[in-house]
């Protein structure tokens, strides 16, 4: 993590359908990182905290939350004033 950028790394193990979105605790989309079918393998994309209008998101908890077929992870992330950490 850079400051104020999340890389944020994923693999899948065969192609498959992807979807990469940030949420806030109220449970709503705050931007879509990724969506559609992806190749077998590493993949990563930035999340610069920034909303799907462009909008620096506020401070607080957010999840990333990676969904395929069959499987759906979850990361919790903390945006600060200064930077981003990841939990």
């Amino acid at each position: 993590m850079m400051r104020g950028l999340f890389d944020i790394e994923y693999s899948v193990a065969a192609p498959c359908r992807v979807d990469l979105s940030v949420y806030d605790l109220m449970g709503c989309e705050v931007r879509r990182l990724a969506a559609g079918k992806q190749s077998a393998g590493r993949n990563s994309v930035v999340w610069n905290c920034t909303d799907r209008t462009g909008t620096a998101v506020a401070r607080g908890v957010y999840f990333i939350r990676l969904n395929t077929p069959g499987r759906a992870d979850v990361t919790k992330v903390v945006v600060t004033r200064w930077a981003a950490s990841r939990q």
